[in-house]
């Protein structure tokens, strides 16, 4: 999250990405999850379906 002129962003980022091309998912304005969960839905399913998650 980041604060800027007194708003707060959520930004989604591909760690494999490293900072190069495509390492920025979405930039969300605020931090409530609902609206994150709204931004990130309208991503097609078959992108979001190709997401892996590592512990």
């Amino acid at each position: 999250m980041s604060l800027s002129k007194g708003e707060l962003y959520t930004f989604v980022t591909n760690k494999k990405g490293r900072g190069k091309k495509n390492t920025l998912v979405a930039v969300i304005k605020g931090t409530k999850s609902q609206d994150i969960i709204d931004v990130l839905n309208k991503i097609p399913l078959d992108k979001r379906k190709l997401v892996k998650e590592n512990w």
